[in-house]
């Protein structure tokens, strides 16, 4: 299932390497990108959101590169008065 949406911002690309590469409980995701893991069920449920998941089992799981993918692309580059 395929959902759509943006991503938190305000991680840099070392945070993103520091993700494990394997599957991601809804609780590990939801603390990655700052949400509640209800919001990730409403995302789920709305199919809106483009991050997906897979059942493994009676359980959700999220691929971290997936969730890396998902990052990336709410991403927005900062003009040049706002770099730092």
């Amino acid at each position: 299932m395929r959902n759509h949406g943006a991503a938190r911002q305000g991680r840099s690309k070392g945070d993103l390497e520091m993700l494990p590469e394997r599957l991601l409980t809804a609780e590990e995701v939801a603390k990655i990108l700052n949400i509640h893991v209800r919001t990730l069920a409403n995302w789920r449920a709305e199919g809106r959101v483009d991050l997906p998941w897979v059942h493994v089992g009676a359980n959700i799981r999220y691929d971290s590169e997936d969730v890396r993918c998902f990052i990336e692309r709410g991403r927005i580059p900062l003009t040049r008065t706002e770099k730092i």
